[in-house]
């Protein structure tokens, strides 16, 4: 197998790219029930833990807010 980070870098690109797409069509604190609003929630924070742990691989760190 090769190490290599492009790899990596490119699959956090995409998924930042797709999370934004999915923070712009579908809004969290304003969702219709209080379970998608909880379900759109839990994805937001796994998908910003999954991207602070690949960027940490990378050698580069995330600030806690933007």
């Amino acid at each position: 197998e090769e190490m290599n980070p492009s790899v990596l870098a490119a699959y956090v690109f995409r998924l930042s790219q797709a999370f934004n797409f999915l923070l712009t069509e579908l809004k969290i604190l304003t969702a219709e029930t209080e379970e998608k609003r909880l379900f759109r929630l839990r994805i937001a924070l796994f998908t910003a833990s999954t991207i602070r742990s690949c960027m940490g691989l990378l050698g580069i760190q995330v600030p806690e807010r933007m």
